[in-house]
């Protein structure tokens, strides 16, 4: 999935659940920031003082809790299928498995095209890409299996 393509979706689904009344006028879908990412991690806590703990379940990594390159699966997975890497308010899925698009542009190329923030590690990186607090960044066009997004509802702002 690229950059446009979750976007894409964010407002489809912005569309649709207005539609059906899930969210008000004054609400959207759209990707998080990488603080917003970070937050619904650690479940609104702060990051820890050893970064060895910085995953969702506040501890130390253990390959049984999320879908990195140490659980040698080589491929997505359920969302369902590491319940014990799930954050303490329940958000499930938030290290391994695939990269997530945030909305926070990176930089732009000599070209003006731009590279945005991912968040979480896939199947295929190791267990430090897959802490709340490590980052990638791509070129939006592109997108690949590992590449996904998490979406938020949020109250549209009206300032400048």
């Amino acid at each position: 999935m690229s950059w446009y393509e979750a976007e894409a979706y964010c407002n489809w689904l912005t569309a649709r659940w207005r539609d059906e009344g899930k969210i008000t006028a004054d609400e959207q879908v759209r990707l998080p920031t990488q603080a917003e990412w970070e937050q619904a991690a650690r479940h609104g806590a702060p990051a820890p003082k050893d970064a060895a703990s910085d995953y969702p379940w506040r501890g130390p990594f253990e390959p049984w809790r999320a879908n990195t390159e140490e659980s040698d699966l080589n491929q997505t997975t359920p969302v369902t299928m590491y319940p014990d890497g799930r954050t303490a308010g329940g958000v499930w899925d938030m290290s391994g498995n695939v990269w997530e698009w945030t909305c926070d542009l990176h930089s732009q190329d000599s070209d003006g095209d731009p590279w945005y923030r991912l968040k979480g590690g896939a199947y295929w990186s190791g267990a430090d890409l897959a802490r709340a607090s490590a980052a990638d960044w791509s070129y939006a066009w592109s997108g690949f299996d590992v590449w996904g997004c998490r979406v938020v509802v949020v109250p549209i702002s009206r300032s400048a």
